[in-house]
């Protein structure tokens, strides 16, 4: 069965990844130096990152595309 963790990744576990508090991820995503999170469930209160966009910041592939 799919479950939205094999495509979104939480808060915490992107700070547990880099390593950066919440406020230093946020600053970067809003120099769109970083991904930003979503709203997987429209209208839903909670936000992810979506795993393909860190999986590619990762790896160094990542761009902004706003």
């Amino acid at each position: 069965m799919i479950s939205l963790n094999d495509y979104f990744i939480s808060w915490s576990e992107v700070i547990k990844i880099f390593g950066q508090s919440e406020s230093t991820i946020r600053r970067r995503i809003n120099e769109n130096l970083f991904p930003a999170p979503i709203h997987p469930i429209p209208g839903s209160r909670g936000v992810k990152f979506k795993r393909y966009e860190i999986e590619q910041f990762i790896k160094g592939t990542w761009r902004y595309e706003g």
